[in-house]
């Protein structure tokens, strides 16, 4: 159940006839409006300049000099609106309305607004710092957007505050059908709208976006070239992210990888037979380099001989001396279609054991779940990357999803 707070009118004599809030970023209040107008105006224009790959074409704008518009691009970016005669509407659940702080019902925006962002450290690199407008040269992001905040309430609960897009007016309603048909999605605690801005709190979901998860959610890769049972053990225990597995776990990934070991020495020695027939310059050395260098077993290249249609090694060096290309091509189709899918299946079950013993769950199969349930469901989600999926915590692991923009970032 939602409760109304307020729904003002404001006129330019209420407005003038306000008092000054209170608020974490004071000197706001202190800044230039003309001068907070321009950086508004040029962080928008820096960030669709960026995204479309264009020039900002700051002549056709600004009268300023040159420096200055270069002194602008230094300023913090700002994206949020700051309009004064517009309807203000706030729309809240009883709990959330009664938690806020009394600067919040003073200005929303400005304090929302001075909220700390939410933790993006997992894309550190490649995101913008938020601190410049300049920044909108190399990735088109607004970092700002999203809010974690901490209600000054008992339960010190977490809520998640989002200024929504104005070109995806529909992110409210898609994200609430989606809650309301069952699917694992942040509820939505209320709607805020003021001085020209529209936001969303979420319920937060206390755990890990799958792209924060520690880099054991992306290390266990299946080991798809690996031949020798010594290489094997030396490669994975000498792995600080193998340690952390359970012995059960262990022994489940070692007879797995047992299982598909005929199918990794065909495609392995299939490519050294294409590696060794080009060192024309060593001939004499090509068969001592393809057995004793690699270490394959000679049943396994007679065997992998045999499925190429040759009889003898020299066989394939002879055809690859004859018609290179051909050779070449002829080996690549038959490791593709004797390999590609057995071996995609092969790192699937290793991805499943690996999941299940790190996070309690199959992410795979529970975002295909998801995507099943979506489609049931009749809702669209646009993307089902690891950034718009999140793992809870606790004793019984669940995978949420969120973000309900309709476009792509």
């Amino acid at each position: 159940m939602f409760l109304k707070m307020k729904e003002l009118w404001y006129n330019k004599e209420k407005k003038a006839a306000s008092k000054i809030i209170k608020m974490t970023d004071k000197e706001h209040s202190n800044e230039d409006p003309q001068k907070r107008e321009k950086v508004r105006r040029l962080s928008n224009l820096a960030y669709w300049a960026s995204k479309t790959g264009e020039q900002i074409p700051v002549e056709n704008i600004y009268e300023e000099t040159r420096v200055e518009i270069e002194t602008l691009l230094k300023e913090q970016p700002i994206f949020y609106n700051e309009e004064k005669d517009v309807t203000q509407r706030i729309e809240l659940e009883a709990e959330i309305s009664k938690s806020m702080p009394k600067e919040f019902y003073d200005n929303p925006t400005r304090w929302i607004e001075s909220q700390p962002n939410i933790n993006r450290k997992y894309e550190e690199g490649y995101l913008p710092q938020g601190e410049s407008i300049a920044e909108f040269q190399e990735m088109p992001y607004d970092i700002s957007k999203v809010k974690i905040v901490t209600l000054p309430d008992k339960k010190a609960r977490k809520v998640v505050i989002k200024r929504i897009d104005p070109q995806e007016k529909t992110e409210i309603s898609r994200a609430r059908k989606a809650y309301e048909a069952g699917i694992p999605t942040p509820k939505i605690l209320g709607t805020i709208m003021d001085q020209g801005n529209t936001y969303a709190i979420f319920e937060h979901i206390d755990g890990h976006n799958l792209n924060s998860l520690p880099q054991e959610r992306h290390f266990m890769h299946a080991p798809r070239t690996i031949t020798d049972k010594l290489l094997f053990q030396q490669t994975l225990l000498s792995s600080k992210y193998w340690q952390k597995l359970s012995a059960q776990a262990q022994k489940k990934l070692e007879k797995l990888w047992r299982k598909y070991l005929p199918d990794i020495l065909f495609k392995e020695i299939s490519l050294s037979f294409i590696r060794q027939a080009i060192r024309k310059d060593a001939y004499y050395n090509r068969e001592q380099f393809l057995f004793d260098d690699n270490g394959y077993p000679t049943e396994a290249v007679q065997e992998t001989l045999k499925l190429h249609g040759y009889e003898t090694l020299d066989d394939v060096f002879a055809a690859y001396d004859q018609d290179a290309q051909k050779c070449e091509n002829k080996i690549t189709r038959k490791i593709k279609e004797k390999t590609e899918k057995i071996l995609k299946i092969f790192e699937e079950d290793w991805n499943e054991i690996c999941e299940k013993d790190l996070f309690g769950i199959s992410l795979t199969e529970e975002t295909f779940r998801l995507k099943k349930l979506c489609e049931q469901k009749g809702i669209h989600h646009k993307d089902f990357a690891n950034r718009n999926l999140v793992l809870s915590s606790g004793k019984k692991p669940k995978l949420y999803l969120i973000d309900w923009e309709e476009n792509i970032q």
